[in-house]
């Protein structure tokens, strides 16, 4: 079965600090979150160069690009390169609501 989302909220950044690529974890100024960082939502649209706009989901669920295996029912936290993976000692940023292997995409209810 496909992989379906829910955008509930979706806010527009016009002024991305980088290239940020879609299904990553983004924190409140537009960035891209590092290790255990809090984020404001997932990147649902790319930015191809510094200065563009993309889109973030900052309500809903979400299709997330997992740092790590990823099990249904995870609290997800950020990896270092904005990728989800299971809370250990960082910031929740959410609920898998699929299982993935690293570098594959999960579902992700946005908390």
């Amino acid at each position: 079965m496909a992989q379906t989302f829910k955008h509930t909220t979706v806010d527009t950044f016009d002024n991305a600090p980088t290239a940020i690529a879609e299904k990553l974890l983004i924190k409140g100024d537009g960035s891209l979150c590092g290790a255990g960082e809090r984020a404001v939502g997932v990147s649902v649209s790319s930015a191809a160069a510094a200065g563009d706009c993309f889109g973030v989901c900052v309500v809903g669920i979400a299709i997330v690009t997992a740092g790590a295996a990823v099990t249904a029912g995870d609290e997800i936290e950020s990896d270092a390169s904005a990728c989800g993976i299971p809370l250990s000692t960082g910031k929740p940023n959410g609920i898998a609501l699929d299982s993935a292997g690293s570098g594959g995409v999960f579902r992700m209810a946005i908390k």
